[in-house]
């Protein structure tokens, strides 16, 4: 019984831990710290590499640091663990309409 009380301790501390790392990630990203938002979504994703919320905040982060590719492959991961997810393929498409701009040097061509 002792056991299963340390292991429901633990379980239910490591979800507090992971709780507050992501909305330590958040309100820096309000507050444009974006590298303090990506390295604290970095770890978000160590304490949980298989919730999609962390890989998805992370995207938002790289996206605000202009790095399309780097938000594009965690808005991919995102859809493998989550494809249900509000607003992911959007955000995706928005993403790699931004790299196409930038790689034309602001201009769209077709």
């Amino acid at each position: 019984m002792k056991k299963l009380i340390l292991s429901l301790a633990m379980i239910v501390s490591a979800q507090l831990v992971f709780s507050q790392t992501v909305k330590e990630g958040l309100s820096l990203l309000d507050n444009d710290n974006i590298p303090g938002a990506r390295k604290t979504f970095f770890g978000a994703i160590k304490l949980d590499p298989k919730n999609a919320g962390a890989w998805y905040n992370r995207g938002l982060s790289k996206y605000a640091a202009k790095d399309y590719l780097g938000a594009i492959a965690d808005y991919n991961k995102v859809i493998q663990l989550d494809p249900d997810m509000p607003n992911i393929f959007f955000n995706r498409g928005i993403a790699k309409g931004q790299l196409r701009y930038s790689a034309n040097d602001g201009f769209l061509r077709r």
